[in-house]
């Protein structure tokens, strides 16, 4: 069915991917946090790179303020940065690319995927001339740069750059277990996207194992473990075998409740719910598929439900529009239809294969009401 092709954007203007039920690709997010973890072991370069962006953000650009600018857009610091990070690190080059590597994710989040390349190149040209000590950051470069050229759209190249990511990590320093989880994850979610569900789960698992690796316990980890869960879940959903899917999905939404219980409700919740709200559609268990529809808004309102938080929530309506379309009560199917179109076409450049999904829905309620 047209459910089991969707794909599903997770970052703004690009795709990573999803079948309907959203898999999940790990962004540059995940290096960040890594970087951060081996500040301790890397004191110096850390603190140098602390002061290099206070001072870019203390002192920006006095051409912004001549230009009657009193709003900096990130963007500008960020332009700013880049272009001191060329003479700021003499005799520095850990910290160089540490600036570089962070400046490099935070292009890519704005969708400018050229600089991003750019800085993130710079700064795998930099670790790979310090050698095997700097081999963690290494592999956060080419993951990060298969992040990028996924968004350019260049799948073959972003498979290549996290096969590599992860050929670096196998058998080498231990905490790089972790850091491939990201590699690896990704690796499933270029297979799904290519219809390979049953190529992609083994991926899956494995980024599982080594999310898991990285913490003592099996919740300590949770974005990367509630992460790859669902992606599991979505491979059997790929696969047309709905009741396998929610087990994986329920084990997903498992750690969202314990994340949440310590006060932290993730951004992928209302992803998470999303999907299970599919699942349901898909059983026919109208009344809770709709209910989880529900709770997914609800947790959008909490969390944003990240880039595309909004096409998250009117693909929540169109499922409870046709949970009320297969109960008959149409005049509640027609207002939940009509929050997703409304909110479906308020996007500049809606994913295509969202309005096909929403329109069809709205096509078929307009054929149930005569």
């Amino acid at each position: 069915t047209s459910r089991m092709r969707k794909f599903a954007f997770r970052h703004p203007g690009s795709v990573t991917a999803a079948v309907f039920a959203v898999v999940a690709l790990v962004a540059g997010a995940g290096a960040v946090m890594v970087q951060a973890r081996r500040a301790a072991r890397a004191r110096v370069p850390a603190e140098r790179t602390s002061t290099f962006l206070q001072q870019i953000l203390s002192a920006p650009d006095s051409r912004w303020y001549r230009a009657g600018r009193a709003n900096v857009r990130v963007a500008d610091i960020l332009d700013e940065a880049a272009a001191r990070a060329d003479t700021a690190f003499v005799d520095q080059p850990a910290s160089e690319a540490m600036v570089r590597r962070t400046i490099g994710l935070t292009y890519d989040a704005l969708a400018r995927y050229d600089d991003a390349e750019r800085q993130l190149r710079a700064a795998l040209a930099i670790d790979q001339r310090i050698g095997s000590p700097a081999l963690p950051d290494r592999v956060d470069d080419y993951r990060a740069l298969g992040i990028v050229r996924w968004h350019k759209g260049d799948i073959s190249g972003a498979e290549s750059l996290d096969r590599h990511a992860v050929s670096l990590s196998n058998g080498k320093v231990a905490d790089t277990a972790g850091t491939c989880f990201g590699a690896v994850n990704n690796l499933g979610v270029y297979l799904l996207t290519q219809g390979s569900p049953t190529a992609a789960e083994p991926y899956f698992t494995d980024a599982l194992r080594r999310a898991r690796l990285r913490a003592a316990n099996a919740t300590a980890n949770v974005p990367g473990i509630a992460l790859t869960l669902g992606n599991i879940g979505v491979t059997h959903l790929q696969r047309g075998d709905f009741r396998g899917a929610e087990p994986w999905f329920r084990q997903q939404l498992a750690i969202h409740a314990w994340a949440m219980a310590h006060g932290r409700e993730l951004v992928e919740h209302p992803l998470a719910l999303m999907n299970l709200s599919t699942v349901l559609l898909l059983e026919g268990r109208l009344a809770e598929a709709d209910s989880a529809a529900r709770e997914a808004r609800r947790s959008t309102l909490r969390t944003g439900g990240g880039p595309d938080g909004q096409l998250i929530v009117a693909e929540t309506w169109s499922n409870s529009a046709e949970a009320f379309r297969r109960r008959g009560e149409l005049a509640s199917a027609d207002t939940a239809i009509a929050r997703a179109i409304e909110i479906i076409h308020t996007k500049p450049s809606p994913p295509p294969l969202y309005v096909a999904r929403v329109e069809g829905e709205q096509g078929r309620l307009l054929i149930a009401e005569g």
